[in-house]
C-alpha cells in the first residue's frame, strides 16, 4: 500500500479544481488557516500544498492579501499522467520512444555531418567576437535578462540580471563564488 502524504492530497485536488476550472483566474484561496479548520489538518500542511502550487505556477501570492489562481485560460492542459501512480518495477516499463537521445545508441551513418559541419562554421563565423571574449563568470547577459523577467512575471520578484548567476553545476558556481 502506497502511503500518500496529506498535503500531497490536499494539492492535488486543488490542482485538479484548478485545471477544471472550478476556480476562476484570479479568485481567491481560503486562507491557510480556513483550510486547515475545513480539513481538519495542521496549517504547516495546507502551507506546503500551497506552496508546491505556488511554485508549479498554478497560483500566485499578494502579501497580506492570500493565495489567489493563476490565470491558467491560454494553457493547454496535457497533465493526465500525472495523476497515475509510477510503476515500481523498472524491467517492465515498456519505451516507445520514436528516437533515442543517448550516445550510445548512435548511428553515425544517420548523422548529417556535411550539414552539422557548416552549421557549426556559420557558428563560429556570426560568433567569432563573443567566442573571443573572456565569458562573463555569472553567464551569458541575454540569458540572465531572461531569466530576471520571467520570474518578475511568474513570482512577482523583481531583480536585476547582475544579481543572477547562472552555471553548469553546484560545485562550479559555489568555486566562482568564494
Amino acid at each position: 500500500m502506497t502511503q500518500t502524504y496529506k498535503y500531497r492530497e490536499i494539492y492535488l485536488k486543488l490542482k485538479q479544481d484548478i485545471l477544471s476550472q472550478k476556480y476562476n483566474s484570479h479568485e481567491k484561496l481560503p486562507s491557510k488557516r480556513q483550510l486547515s479548520i475545513d480539513l481538519n489538518v495542521s496549517i504547516n500542511t495546507v502551507k506546503n500544498a500551497y506552496e508546491q502550487l505556488f511554485a508549479e505556477g498554478y497560483i500566485y501570492t499578494k502579501e497580506r492579501q492570500g493565495y489567489f489562481v493563476e490565470a491558467l485560460n491560454k494553457l493547454i492542459i496535457q497533465d493526465q499522467h500525472i495523476t497515475q501512480p509510477l510503476n515500481n518495477n523498472p524491467t517492465q516499463i515498456k519505451s516507445s520512444y520514436r528516437y533515442s537521445l543517448s550516445h550510445m545508441t548512435t548511428d553515425i551513418s544517420q548523422f548529417p555531418i556535411d550539414l552539422w559541419s557548416k552549421y557549426v562554421k556559420e557558428a563560429f563565423h556570426l560568433f567569432k567576437h563573443e567566442m573571443s571574449e573572456i565569458p562573463v563568470y555569472k553567464g551569458p547577459l541575454e540569458l540572465r535578462k531572461s531569466i530576471a523577467q520571467l520570474i518578475s512575471y511568474k513570482r512577482g520578484v523583481f531583480c536585476y540580471p547582475e544579481q543572477i548567476i547562472v552555471g553548469s553545476g553546484t560545485a562550479n558556481l559555489l568555486s566562482s563564488l568564494f
